[in-house]
């Protein structure tokens, strides 16, 4: 699976799911969110101020989530705008730009609602890892994670 090249288009809002929070010391999550299970940094329409923020919203309101920072890729990739203004990833790092996007910590139930919107549980989307990090107020701060492209057999 790890020489398969994966090179499709994402379709809709892209997510990085971060595994294992709890080993991450530098994520400081407050007591709202018991037993987080991982975090998720988004870009395109669950980003505050596009149209499937509503969803991570709901997710904070019910303390499924909270907001954690802004977060950046460290590798790049190409970023395109489709129609309707939702941003498409394409998995080619080394080209393209480092992706910014909104880090926050998930419990389990949270972290399914993402997956749900973005289609992993009917095959539309495969977790793959990929290399970013925290911007805060003491600098940057590295972290490993999965993200989500499009399955390849839907090409």
């Amino acid at each position: 699976m790890a020489s398969r090249v994966f090179h499709s288009i994402l379709i809709g809002a892209f997510s990085f799911f971060l595994s294992q929070v709890s080993t991450k010391p530098w994520l400081k999550l407050p007591a709202t969110i018991p037993n987080p299970t991982s975090s998720s940094a988004t870009y395109g329409t669950l980003k505050r101020g596009f149209y499937n923020h509503k969803l991570t919203k709901e997710l904070i309101d019910q303390d499924d989530a909270v907001f954690i920072g802004p977060y950046i890729t460290r590798h790049t990739y190409p970023l395109v705008c489709g129609p309707h203004g939702i941003q498409y990833l394409i998995n080619l790092p080394g080209s393209g730009h480092r992706i910014n996007g909104e880090l926050y910590a998930l419990v389990t139930r949270g972290l399914a609602r993402f997956d749900e919107l973005e289609g992993t549980s009917v095959g539309l989307y495969e977790r793959l890892t990929v290399v970013g990090g925290q911007w805060g107020q003491r600098g940057r701060r590295s972290g490993r994670g999965r993200g989500l492209f499009r399955s390849q057999k839907l090409r």
